[in-house]
């Protein structure tokens, strides 16, 4: 890349842990080196975090990437993501129906998204990551991954500068036949006590005064 800082734009539906992995992967890009922006038009990079819970949350993505088709056209570097549970659901389908779309990110895989832009940036190929993660391997294997991605956190992603969202607990284990939350997001797990301890102190430290924590059934807590 140039001298110049990348660009990331980051468009967010659905529910509040959707914006606490926004805040996240933004977290982690601003890591690399990137920097926030706020329209795509100058956006080097340019994700959309997803929700399925509703059809309509799925079309209202669909009409957002087709917005920003200008950008692919003016600058074909730009590298257009989608990530999330509609990302995890429909799979390959998101570029049957969007083929501008460089990446498709399932939820199970968010913290890879920085070495797959490159990926995309080296070869030019689009890259799929839609393993939940939990179903391969042992549960000590995902704790690693799930304890080490939360820790990117970005304030400028909140609600508020004194708001911000702590994952105790992902996945549902109930299969419920109406809902899709198992599919997308996975078994359950829970986070230990000492990293929340470690998480909520840091939250602090930047002057939060307002804590929600998240989970998909915070009860199997």
């Amino acid at each position: 890349m140039s001298s110049i800082a990348p660009k990331v734009y980051m468009e967010t539906v659905g529910c509040q842990m959707n914006v606490l992995d926004s805040e996240v992967v933004i977290g982690t890009l601003k890591r690399q080196g990137y920097q926030l922006t706020d329209t795509p038009a100058d956006a080097d990079v340019i994700l959309f975090n997803t929700c399925s819970v509703r059809e309509h949350a799925e079309e209202k993505t669909y009409s957002a990437i087709g917005r920003v088709a200008f950008r692919k056209r003016e600058c074909p570097s730009t590298v257009i993501g989608v990530i999330g549970c509609m990302a995890q659901k429909d799979r390959e389908a998101v570029r049957e129906r969007a083929p501008i779309v460089d990446l498709v990110v399932g939820t199970g895989q968010l913290a890879k998204i920085p070495e797959l832009i490159t990926r995309v940036q080296q070869t030019g190929r689009p890259q799929f990551a839609l393993s939940l993660g939990r179903a391969e391997g042992g549960r000590d294997e995902v704790e690693a991954s799930f304890e080490s991605y939360d820790p990117a956190r970005d304030p400028q992603m909140r609600p508020t500068p004194f708001q911000a969202y702590v994952r105790i607990q992902i996945g549902c284990d109930k299969f419920c036949t109406y809902c899709v939350v198992p599919s997308t997001r996975g078994p359950e797990q829970s986070r230990h006590p000492d990293h929340l301890l470690r998480e909520v102190r840091q939250l602090v430290d930047q002057g939060c005064k307002e804590i929600t924590l998240l989970g998909q059934t915070v009860n199997s807590y």
